[in-house]
């Protein structure tokens, strides 16, 4: 046996012979040991049942139910048994304690499953069976009771997913199970409306007890039961009960069945058509808005019909006809006006055996009348041999515009000779020829109608075989002399180019083309800034005339222009809306800045054939009068916004995809512009003329700010846009509201912006943007958290993660007061070699200056530098670099180097900006009270400001008791109250108003001072009573604090001296704008230089100065630039 053994044999022993029985510390180490391990288990159960819903949520799913339901089964079941565990085998009171805090620590995981199973266990799907169940059935009872029910369990569920934790999972169940929900409840709507509405007529028996109730009730719900009557439901159980119902009520309050038809016969005379006889016309209370029914009978030769007559009709004009408060129906009034003329304008038609032709013509009356609705007579003779070809009169109305159309199919090829006139004086008329028996068409050879100056451009004629037909140009028929278009015409006569045209003073020219024997020929014109129409006909009587007439047998080509046409193209699109966010009194003028609004327009140049122009090329944007109005701004996205007008233009440089953007802001409700882009291409000096390409682009107004949208953005240190970066740096997250045109714009008022945020692997650091303060110093790998923050001024929301080691954070951002969009990220953090393993592994420049800028000290150091300048560092580190590599006291030494190397070329600078103070004229409170209607009493404060704008001076005459006028002053109400002197025999008051005004003065804690001023004769503060100032109340108003104005200042201090000379050529530019400064100060040993700027200039920390002028550097060094401005 061995040593060890022995002894644990005889403490065993010892332990039992003195009969010992409590639980050796061994044993009961195991069992908390196991008690651990019972509430560790339930931790992880209840932790599953919370990701079991909450996690499929955040992707917008929806768990599996019966999963759901287990894995929170499995939760209570755990947690019960880890309560159980500790109360039995949790050890000491304290270890008791310990578990108990540990368990109910991770409770609140398991009381969101059970919320959630709560929610879900609302059966939704049971009453929307229960609902369509009684939809089949047809039984409108059934279906209320069953739909009230269906919205009563929806409202359940509602409420219920309302205490259901997680924004995403909410919105899914809402959009899963609820809004289906109400949608299934509302596909019911119309049927119970019409089912309520009937109820009421039967359980009230309206329509004997209430007539009037009755009618109004059918009235309102017609429109409802003509949709089911003719929808898709119709022929369903349920609306056929419903429909059957409603028209036997409607039967019972006296309305008759639907019409068949309602015809205007004259100006005064109606018929309405019914389905059924009508027995009793009296009952049907006809009434027509916009007119007076002076009878209505039954038609003796058809009682379905009646007749109505009626005060004279409007032409055209919609009428509706009522029986009491139902609709019957709308017809068209027939107008008793007669034209003065009638002009067809289809003179010439060709017409085609078998095929519809259509004459149209319009109407002239007398000056004050309407055109609409008139009567016109269209008759079309039968042929004179007889035939299939009979005659045709026919009676149409003209339209609002005073115009008839009129067709009619012929089966006999004959020509006709169709007559117009007016149907009550048959003198007015016009004619139109329809032929039937030839044919003429022309044919564009060569393609398109919008061609350059004297391109030649042919037509094909086809028509009898080897006849000739005369060409006439539309723009020359029926001109003056000098108005005659020089358009060139081939006359295959004189085999030469001619100018056909016909004039009011008798003139006379025409072209000629000659068929062949197919049929055909052609002829050719040309011009040059000009429109023309050619017209191929042929004249009705050759032998009389070949002049041109509108009735005469005809083709007509469509329009060509003859113009200059540039062989480059210009599209201009404007984005997003029209109506555009106006720019905020308060924000900033820069390119880039927040509240700006307006609008972008995206320019495309290319030539003719749509090929992109190239980069560099030049495009301009031209203000033109009319096209703009009230104050307008203008920037091309790489410059601060200008202020333009009328007149203005600005130059515009195409990028590498032919493209180039410019942007337009501005204010007022009044104020829009409507920009012109144009290409110079023409003359030498760059001005918007006729002959250059040019697009008018959309008109944009500046309205009211339209922000429900929102971006969200991941920016490193140095603001670019990231979807992953090294662990152990900050990744800054972005809301940013933006306005209906996709700008960043602040919303009207503060919004609230939660962000949740879940990290693998990675532990997290949230970090307030404002100050730095740390919202969670650590959250651990595998959880979500959610933190809630305000939006400042300029409609951002931000925080910040920082991840300690390699792994992913997602981030969703919702809230925004249910205005804005939720949004979500991804950021990867990933692990990173260190700054001396990364810059002996670099070949490039670029790649080394990223590796020094992770490194703190050497990122301070580089941090004055431009670009260009930490590339010449970083190249030069790798120039030095040694063959097998750098330790780190030869990366420092070779660093530190490189850097002296680059500096002792250079002067650094930085920058601090001052902004402006608005002055403000100081104004004393003022407080009047009217005496009199010519006197009147003021108190004054003794100094400018606020501090005496409340203060008040109510004067009494309360106490009665003495003769001496009191005055006080409270200062905690800022009330100075006067009682006037009193004569104790009757009462009356007999102080003046100058005593008061004493009384007042004298009040030492006041400072006030009081006045009196009449106009009347003679009265003076000393010998007027006081009697019309007791009761006065007056209240100090209007005081305004003075300010002294102070230009804004921007101050420059540079790494060593520099010298200048204050004013001439000392100046500076920021962000690539020249700005002149009202007054520049070198000081302090030459490295501090002050610029005080025009009073309007503002600057925030996203602007830079891009250049300093007028100032002398030390020999051989230049100015490092840009220069970061920091806020004051």
């Amino acid at each position: 046996m061995n040593k060890k053994k022995a002894i644990k044999i005889a403490t065993a022993s010892a332990i039992a012979a003195s009969g010992f029985v409590a639980v050796a510390p061994a044993q009961a180490a195991v069992k908390t040991t196991n008690v651990n391990t019972v509430v560790n288990t339930a931790i992880s159960k209840m932790a599953a049942a919370y990701d079991g819903y909450h996690k499929p949520g955040l992707e917008g799913k929806i768990p599996a139910t019966a999963k759901i339901r287990q894995l929170t089964t499995n939760a209570e079941a755990a947690y019960d048994a880890a309560v159980a565990a500790i109360a039995k085998d949790g050890g000491t009171k304290s270890q008791k304690a310990a578990f108990t805090k540990k368990l109910n620590a991770k409770k609140y995981l398991l009381t969101r499953a059970q919320g959630y199973v709560k929610a879900i266990d609302v059966n939704l799907n049971a009453a929307k069976k229960t609902l369509d169940k009684a939809v089949a059935s047809g039984k409108a009872k059934d279906v209320k009771a069953a739909e009230a029910a269906l919205v009563k369990t929806a409202a359940t569920f509602e409420k219920a997913v309302k205490a259901v934790y997680g924004p995403s999972t909410r919105k899914v169940l809402v959009a899963k199970y609820h809004v289906p929900a109400l949608a299934k409840a509302a596909t019911v709507a119309d049927e119970l409306k019409v089912y309520n509405a009937y109820k009421e007529i039967e359980n009230g028996n309206l329509t004997v007890t209430n007539l009037e109730r009755a009618l109004s009730i059918i009235a309102a719900t017609k429109p409802t039961v003509d949709k089911l009557a003719t929808g898709d439901k119709r022929n369903t159980p349920l609306v056929k009960n419903l429909l059957d119902a409603a028209y036997k009520n409607n039967a019972k309050a006296g309305i008759t069945d639907e019409v068949s038809s309602i015809t205007a016969l004259n100006a005064t005379t109606v018929e309405v058509t019914y389905k059924k006889a009508v027995e009793n016309v009296n009952a049907l209370k006809y009434s027509i808005e916009g007119l007076t029914i002076s009878s209505a009978v039954v038609k003796q030769t058809d009682s379905k019909t009646v007749v109505l007559t009626t005060s004279t009709q409007e032409g055209a004009k919609e009428y509706t006809i009522k029986s009491g408060a139902i609709k019957v129906g709308t017809f068209k009034g027939v107008s008793a006006v007669i034209p003065t003329a009638i002009k067809v304008t289809t003179p010439s038609i060709q017409g085609t055996i078998g095929k519809e032709v259509t004459v149209k013509a319009t109407v002239t009356v007398p000056e004050g009348q309407s055109k609409a609705g008139i009567p016109v007579t269209v008759n079309v003779p039968a042929s004179v041999s007889g035939g299939l070809n009979g005659a045709l009169t026919d009676e149409v109305y003209t339209d609002v515009n005073g115009q008839v159309t009129y067709s009619y199919t012929r089966y006999s090829a004959v020509d006709d000779n169709v007559i117009v006139y007016a149907t009550g004086n048959r003198s007015v008329y016009s004619t139109a020829t329809v032929y039937f028996t030839k044919s003429l068409a022309v044919q564009e050879i060569t393609a398109g109608n919008d061609l350059a100056n004297d391109t030649k451009k042919s037509y094909k004629v086809t028509g009898k075989a080897n006849s000739t037909y005369y060409i006439a140009i539309k723009e020359n028929l029926d001109v003056t002399p000098d108005k005659i278009t020089d358009i060139k015409v081939f006359d295959a006569a004189t085999r030469d180019f001619i100018t056909p045209y016909e004039t009011t003073t008798g003139g006379h020219k025409v072209a000629t083309v000659t068929t062949d024997k197919d049929g055909e020929g052609t002829f050719t014109i040309y011009g040059a800034s000009l429109s023309a129409t050619p017209i191929v006909y042929l004249p009705s009587n050759i032998s009389t005339t070949t002049e041109y007439s509108s009735a005469d047998l005809q083709a007509v080509a469509p329009t060509v222009k003859f113009s200059l046409v540039n062989v480059l193209g210009l599209k201009v699109v404007a984005e997003g809306v029209t109506n555009a966010a106006p720019i905020k009194s308060n924000a900033s003028l820069a390119y880039n800045a927040t509240s700006i609004g307006g609008r972008t327009y995206t320019v495309t140049v290319t030539d003719k054939d749509g090929k992109l122009a190239p980069e560099g090329t030049k495009a301009y944007v031209a203000f033109e009068p009319g096209n703009i109005k009230g104050s307008v701004l203008f920037s091309t996205g790489q410059s601060n916004f200008t202020t333009v007008g009328a007149g203005d233009e600005k130059a515009l440089v195409v990028g590498k995809d032919g493209k180039v953007t410019f942007r337009v802001a501005g204010s007022g409700t009044d104020t829009f512009v409507k920009p012109t882009v144009f290409l110079n291409t023409s003359g030498t000096t760059v001005s918007l003329d006729k002959a250059d390409v040019q697009t008018v682009a959309e008109v944009t107004y500046f309205t009211a700010a339209n922000v429900k949208n929102a971006v969200l953005s991941v920016t490193n240190d140095a603001g670019a846009a990231i979807t992953s970066t090294n662990a152990d740096t900050d990744a800054t997250i972005t809301y940013q509201s933006l306005d209906q045109n996709g700008f960043p714009y602040a919303a009207s008022t503060e919004y609230d912006v939660t962000f949740d945020v879940t990290s693998t692997f990675g532990n997290v650091v949230v970090v307030k943007n404002a100050d730095g303060t740390i919202l969670q110093e650590r959250q651990n790998l595998g959880n979500t958290k959610t933190y809630s923050t305000k939006a400042d001024a300029n409609g951002k929301a931000i925080i910040k993660v920082n991840a300690s080691s390699p792994g992913t954070v997602s981030v969703n951002v919702s809230g925004a007061n249910g205005i804005l969009p939720v949004k979500a990220a991804t950021i990867q953090f990933i692990g990173q070699a260190s700054t001396l393993d990364r810059i002996n592994a670099a070949t490039k420049d670029d790649v080394a200056v990223e590796a020094l800028l992770a490194n703190p000290t050497y990122a301070a150091k580089l941090a004055p530098l431009s670009t260009s300048d930490r590339l010449l560092v970083a190249k030069e580190v790798l120039d030095k670099r040694p063959g097998t590599g750098y330790t780190q006291t030869q990366l420092d030494t070779a660093f530190t180097t490189a850097v002296s190397s680059i500096l002792a070329t250079k002067v650094t600078a930085q920058s601090e900006y001052t902004e402006g103070v608005t002055g403000v004229t100081g104004v004393k409170a003022k407080g009047n009270h009217t005496v009199s209607a010519t006197d009147t009493f003021t108190v004054t404060a003794p100094n400018n400001g606020v501090a005496f704008n409340d203060v008040k001076v109510k004067i009494t005459d309360t106490d009665k008791t003495n003769d001496a006028i009191k005055a006080s002053y409270d200062t905690t109400t800022k009330v100075l109250t006067v009682d006037a002197a009193n004569n104790l025999i009757d009462g009356s008051v007999k102080s003046t108003i100058g005593e008061v005004i004493t009384a007042i003065d004298g009040v030492t804690q006041a400072q006030l001072k009081a006045s009196f001023v009449s106009t009347a004769t003679p009265a003076t503060a000393t010998t007027t009573l006081a009697t019309g100032l007791i009761g006065a109340d007056i209240t100090l108003t209007g005081g305004v604090n003075e300010v002294t104005q102070q230009a804004p200042k921007l101050v420059i201090t540079f790494s060593e001296a520099v010298t200048a000379t204050p004013g001439g050529s000392l100046g500076l530019s920021v962000d690539g704008t020249s700005v002149t400064p009202a007054s520049s100060n070198l000081s302090d040993g030459g490295k501090k230089l002050t610029f005080t700027l025009a009073q309007a200039t503002k600057y925030t920390a996203a602007n830079k100065i891009t250049a300093v002028t007028g100032v002398t550097y030390p020999t051989g060094k230049t100015l490092v630039t840009p220069i970061a401005i920091t806020i004051k």
